[in-house]
């Protein structure tokens, strides 16, 4: 760790600090994420996972340290932060940003899934945007391999409940795959596009209950668009 200077602090979570760091005696800039050790098996799945993928629209690996009490992992920074971030002070976005984010977003996901990983947990948060416009899909901690992927169980009740998450999801024996994946994408421009959640449960709904009896609007119809070169 003693290569890089990382004095700003640009993010913090549930057991991790994100900072804007240098490379020593350099213009290079990255990202450092700090992470306790107690969370050491989601970081090495991180690390598994993204250290395999080569991307214009996946957050690029660098490296990754452990000290005595953490996990420091290298990545590189993007300096427009991520789509929620941005939805927080833009409010929501006009059709061709839309077009934009979601033809990024489908390209890194499109390559992602051609090398046998689900995301799992996509999301705004997890959408970074780097200084040329750039969308790039970022936090592997939760990827899978889909021949690993076992059903869920009730292993979701413990898991913190999200509005991207799918239906089939909230079921006994749901499992992630592809197609839960892509729904997220579908939530996350919902989002974006009318600055709301696509499912907001009512007074003494459940989140699987508004999924199943919640018909959302028809968005317009965005057109196609071809993948980055």
């Amino acid at each position: 760790m003693d290569k890089y200077l990382f004095p700003q602090e640009i993010g913090r979570g549930k057991g991790s600090i994100v900072y804007k760091g240098r490379k020593k005696h350099t213009i290079q800039y990255v990202a450092v994420k700090k992470v306790d050790k107690a969370l050491q098996q989601k970081v090495l799945n991180e690390v598994r996972v993204i250290h395999n993928l080569d991307h214009p629209n996946i957050l690029k690996f660098m490296n990754w340290y452990e000290t005595s009490n953490h996990i420091w992992l290298i990545v590189e920074f993007c300096t427009g932060g991520d789509l929620m971030e941005m939805k927080m002070m833009d409010k929501a976005f006009p059709e061709y940003a839309l077009k934009v984010f979601g033809r990024d977003i489908a390209c890194g996901l499109q390559y992602l899934h051609s090398k046998g990983y689900v995301h799992c947990d996509l999301r705004p948060a997890n959408l970074l945007v780097s200084g040329g416009g750039i969308v790039k899909i970022g936090d592997f901690a939760s990827a899978q391999k889909t021949k690993e992927i076992k059903p869920l169980g009730q292993r979701l009740a413990v898991r913190q409940v999200s509005c991207y998450l799918s239906p089939e999801l909230f079921e006994e024996g749901g499992v992630f795959s592809y197609a839960s994946d892509f729904w997220a994408i579908g939530c996350t421009l919902y989002e974006l596009y009318t600055g709301a959640a696509p499912w907001i449960p009512t007074p003494g709904q459940t989140l699987h209950a508004c999924l199943l009896e919640t018909e959302l609007p028809a968005l317009p119809e965005i057109g196609r668009a071809s993948c980055r070169e």
